[in-house]
């Protein structure tokens, strides 16, 4: 059974996928959680409580998405 990607939209064979948090609420390819998720994750880790790095990484994303 194939799943779509709520990150790049791609189709993948994982039967699971990934927890996208905190891009997004839905399942990601593996490429989306090691490339975007991930690194985001480390971000926020070590980011300001006050900081808006969550929202800019999504922005950029977005915008990502519709540029394709």
């Amino acid at each position: 059974m194939k799943l779509e990607c709520n990150i790049c939209g791609q189709e993948h064979d994982d039967p699971y996928g990934h927890n996208a948090e905190p891009i997004n609420d839905g399942r990601c390819c593996a490429v989306c959680n090691f490339d975007i998720v991930l690194p985001t994750r480390i971000r926020l880790m070590f980011a300001d409580k006050g900081s808006k790095v969550a929202e800019m990484i999504v922005k950029q994303v977005k915008q990502r998405k519709l540029e394709e």
